[in-house]
């Protein structure tokens, strides 16, 4: 019973899952001068996939796009 009732609670835990659009290292001094309405240049394309991850852990990957108003990510591999 106790096996049962763990795995029903592990299917209903939520997890944090952070959809990683572009990581770059940047000189702390770049960062720190950084004003209100300054941009910065993402090295990517608007049809390149983005990582899915939970905390350091890679899930899977996906395409940005947009349902409605809101912004959306489409998984287009298997989950690892």
């Amino acid at each position: 019973i106790w096996e049962e009732h763990l795995a029903t609670e592990i299917w209903q835990a939520e997890v944090s899952v952070d959809a990683v659009l572009f990581e770059a290292r940047l000189p702390l001094r770049q960062m720190m001068s950084l004003q209100v309405g300054d941009t910065l240049p993402l090295e990517i394309r608007p049809d390149t996939t983005i990582a899915l991850r939970c905390g350091d852990v890679s899930l899977t990957e996906g395409r940005m796009g947009r349902v409605g108003d809101r912004v959306s990510v489409r998984v287009v591999k298997p989950l690892h």
